[in-house]
């Protein structure tokens, strides 16, 4: 997909939080390949890894589950699904969704932080939803600015999740590091015992 300028979000809530932040949304797996041509699937994986991932959390060790990717969106017209060998199908989107998914942090030998880091020392350190601002629809040479389009509806509910995670959580600085990362206070009430460097650096 032909999307660009991507606006993040990336932040620790509770699970409890976490169902109202995505209660207005639908979620897509655009990974696996379903038996089902339903484009939808319920939130009961993400939920479940998260709990988990929160609960090795809070007993001070670093998550050991894979919290899964997800796109969500209202519009119905953004995915669609694409069968394959087999009789199955693999759900693709021709509009951007909302991209939900872990965040995650490697310490450097310098003591700087890396966000979003892919290696084996990789620690969980959250969720990340973001959205592009601009977007070339397949077959156009013309170029969109979507984040406030009326024809893509996601824009409207990123801005929504965006007033939500604003209202719900507080914006913190990890050591000294331009990234934004908001914590919520039902988490910052336990996050101390997370027992990694990062801690830390939180304040």
């Amino acid at each position: 997909m032909n999307a660009s300028r991507y606006i993040k979000f990336r932040f620790l809530i509770d699970v409890e939080e976490l169902k109202e932040l995505i209660a207005p949304l639908k979620l897509v797996d655009l990974s696996k390949v379903r038996e089902s041509s339903g484009p939808y699937c319920d939130s009961k994986a993400l939920v479940e890894s998260y709990d988990e991932a929160l609960l090795q959390m809070r007993e001070g060790r670093s998550p050991t589950i894979r919290v899964p990717h997800f796109g969500l969106t209202v519009d119905d017209e953004a995915v669609y699904a694409h069968e394959v060998p087999g009789s199955r199908y693999l759900m693709r989107a021709k509009k951007p969704v909302i991209m939900l998914g872990p965040s995650y942090f490697l310490m450097g030998l310098d003591g700087k932080i890396v966000m979003d880091s892919h290696s084996e020392q990789q620690v969980f350190i959250g969720l990340q939803v973001a959205y592009p601002q601009i977007f070339k629809p397949q077959g156009s040479e013309e170029v969109v600015r979507i984040y406030n389009h009326p024809d893509y509806p996601n824009g409207n509910a990123f801005r929504n999740m965006a007033k939500w995670l604003r209202r719900h959580t507080k914006l913190i600085s990890i050591n000294q590091i331009q990234t934004e990362f908001r914590l919520s206070e039902k988490v910052a009430k336990w996050i101390g015992n997370y027992e990694n460097r990062i801690t830390h650096n939180w304040r």
